[in-house]
């Protein structure tokens, strides 16, 4: 009687254990799943740049230091002008 007791419980262990790996299983497919997807697009990625043959180019320290200076000259006087409206108009309604 207790062995069968035993092994009445043993037996609800054990149906546990396989609803749980049933679903690690499930849930192990479904990250098997991802990835391929995943690796698909990346690959779809890399062939689409690969034909497009895509180049980046970057700026030279020069042609950038140019742009920069004629940027903040353009920004500079913008708002020394504007500054120096607003405080004419100031002084000027006094």
């Amino acid at each position: 009687a207790v062995i069968q007791k035993e092994l009445s419980a043993l037996s609800v262990e054990f149906a546990r254990y396989k609803e749980r790996w049933d679903s690690l299983q499930k849930s192990i497919d479904r990250v098997s799943k991802d990835v391929k997807e995943v690796n698909v697009t990346t690959e779809k990625i890399i062939t689409s740049l690969s034909a497009a043959r895509v180049h980046i180019n970057l700026l030279t320290f020069s042609s950038m230091f140019n742009l920069l200076i004629v940027v903040y000259l353009i920004l500079g006087i913008g708002i020394g002008t504007i500054g120096s409206a607003i405080s004419m108009k100031k002084y000027l309604e006094v």
